[in-house]
């Protein structure tokens, strides 16, 4: 989905001074276009917390061991979209070792995100959150944008131009603001069931999980001034 806002001021400019020389002393019609493309995100982030406390009977490795049976059994390849970022160990008691690992983990098919973060409840892996959605090709999409936005503004600066009697030029002034909204669908989703049954220290009902995620915006705002051709 594409909207498209423009905005054009024609400024015939003949003043003397500093601002005439800025401009070599020459009329121009200046034209602002505002363009925002929504997009849908391509890949997830996620991160992956292991833990294990003291008194537990399960050694940490069991518990990665479990988490690489989800990714392999889903076809996620571990090897290539997940990372370690961290690893702790500390000593609580002489015999008891509290030990920690964070995992980033790179989904491309969204529609999994439901079933592994089921897969990896019932595996008792709960620490999972999704911590950002993106585009693989954001850098092509912008210039897409922008292109739609300069291209806008010189049709537009060509009706100005046209019902004033004249024509315009080559462009002497472009300013490009353009940005996107990669983390506008931050997110914590963290094995919501569990947490629930937790905190209400009762069993409830399974629900289905929604990470749905929503459009991205990549927005841009173009400047241009064009020569008039009298």
């Amino acid at each position: 989905m594409r909207k498209l806002l423009v905005a054009a001021t024609l400024l015939l400019c003949f003043a003397a001074g500093a601002h005439a020389q800025e401009n070599n002393d020459m009329p121009y019609v200046e034209v602002v276009a505002a363009n925002t493309m929504k997009v849908a995100p391509d890949y997830a982030m996620l991160n992956i917390r292991l833990n294990s406390q003291e008194g537990t009977k399960e050694s940490i490795d069991k518990t990665e061991r479990r988490m690489y049976e989800v990714l392999e059994k889903l076809k996620l390849d571990p090897e290539k979209n997940l990372r370690l970022v961290t690893q702790t160990s500390n000593f609580v008691k002489r015999r008891d070792i509290a030990q920690e690992k964070n995992y980033t983990m790179k989904v491309t098919d969204l529609t999994q995100l439901s079933d592994l973060f089921d897969q990896l409840e019932t595996a008792n892996i709960a620490n999972v959150t999704i911590t950002s959605y993106g585009r693989s090709d954001i850098e092509e999409l912008r210039i897409q944008n922008k292109d739609i936005a300069v291209k806008k503004a010189k049709e537009n600066a060509e009706r100005l131009a046209q019902a004033a009697g004249c024509r315009i030029g080559s462009p002497i002034y472009i300013r490009d603001n353009d940005r996107y909204s990669l983390y506008d669908n931050e997110m914590v989703v963290a094995a919501p069931r569990m947490m629930k049954a937790a905190m209400a220290d009762v069993a409830v009902e399974e629900e289905a999980l929604d990470v749905s995620p929503r459009d991205m915006e990549i927005r841009c705002d173009i400047v241009i001034r064009y020569l008039i051709v009298l």
